[in-house]
């Protein structure tokens, strides 16, 4: 197959055989506040045809890259994305939590390549056959496909988490610290996600005496959070039903609704949340989770109720009791996440 496309031609000058399959790596979030880096490795076929959106992802418009990144899905030999967390970043650094997922990236194909080809200039080194490539993914083909999957793959996990946490408005800003980011961080305190080891986050200093709807705010973000990590689905948040109330969360487990309340104290309370969990309060629950499903029209529904207190004691590490199935008893859950 012939093709004057120079991204495929510097593929093809990169083998030293001419049977030698190539991955190119790239990655997507080395610079955001907010979230993880992805990794993505692509291995085409020898023979692969031209597209003239396979070129740098920041060069293409969202629905561009869309584009591409379905072509790439239909047309690639193996591919592969990783996401490296924030807790991870904030533990290695960003350059080496970025090296630890290309090498991920790179072992999670399901075809292995003969030699990879990595943008940039420092490769991970516990690859072998690899090549750093400045720029590449303004020359190579391969690259040129890992960074659209790596963008376009990190986009689609921070416009969910946009969802999970609204204020930050995350749809807009990707997680990198704009003007606008920063202010709502900081007006709003730091979610579960944002990396602790960069600034403004870094040098962020917990209110004596923060806002009570903030603070609560900030406590519904860490029991959505935790939830996530014990293998819940987010369903929805903040749901207000007319004058009977709120309901903080709404998720699922299996088949199963879980609608959350979660109450959260400062760093100076000198009360207990689980105090809050009266009879009273939870007859509410009950006529608040009765009127939900009368407003989604669900006649048969299968729910439980769940509380989950949040303690503000360190902001990075808050405590959290998850109580269980309140209506019947279940056991609380003590969890404390790790700086």
């Amino acid at each position: 197959m012939v093709t004057d496309n120079p991204f495929i031609i510097f593929d093809r000058g990169m083998r030293d055989n001419p049977a030698d399959l190539l991955a190119g790596v790239d990655e997507a979030g080395r610079g955001p506040i907010f979230g993880p880096v992805a990794v993505a490795a692509v291995v085409f076929p020898l023979h692969i045809e031209s597209n003239p959106l396979i070129k740098d992802s920041k060069k293409l418009s969202e629905k561009q890259r869309n584009q591409a990144r379905e072509w790439i899905l239909r047309h690639a030999l193996a591919w592969s994305v990783i996401f490296v967390d924030h807790r991870e970043i904030d533990r290695m650094n960003i350059l080496q939590a970025t090296l630890h997922g290309m090498k991920k990236a790179v072992e999670s194909l399901s075809v292995q390549p003969d030699k990879i080809l990595i943008d940039g200039n420092r490769i991970p080194n516990e690859l072998a056959h690899c090549i750093p490539v400045k720029g590449g993914d303004r020359s190579s083909f391969s690259i040129a496909a890992a960074s659209i999957l790596a963008k376009t793959a990190r986009d689609r996990y921070v416009e969910e988490c946009a969802r999970r946490y609204p204020v930050y408005e995350l749809e807009k800003h990707k997680g990198y610290g704009t003007a606008n980011h920063i202010r709502l961080l900081l007006e709003y305190l730091p979610s579960p996600e944002h990396r602790l080891s960069f600034e403004p986050v870094k040098s962020f200093t917990f209110p004596a005496r923060p806002d009570r709807k903030i603070l609560g705010f900030w406590g519904e973000n860490w029991a959505l959070y935790t939830l996530l990590k014990k293998g819940f689905t987010f369903i929805e948040r903040n749901v207000r039903l007319q004058h009977f109330g709120e309901i903080d969360l709404v998720m699922k487990k299996g088949e199963q609704f879980v609608l959350v309340e979660v109450k959260t104290c400062g760093p100076n309370d000198h009360w207990e949340p689980e105090e809050w969990i009266t009879e009273q309060k939870i007859k509410k629950m009950l006529r608040l989770s009765e009127l939900y499903f009368y407003k989604l029209g669900y006649m048969e529904y299968h729910v439980r109720l769940d509380v989950m207190t949040v303690q503000a004691k360190s902001w990075r590490n808050p405590v959290i009791k998850h109580y269980a199935d309140i209506i019947y008893g279940g056991e609380s859950e003590l969890y404390t996440h790790e700086d």
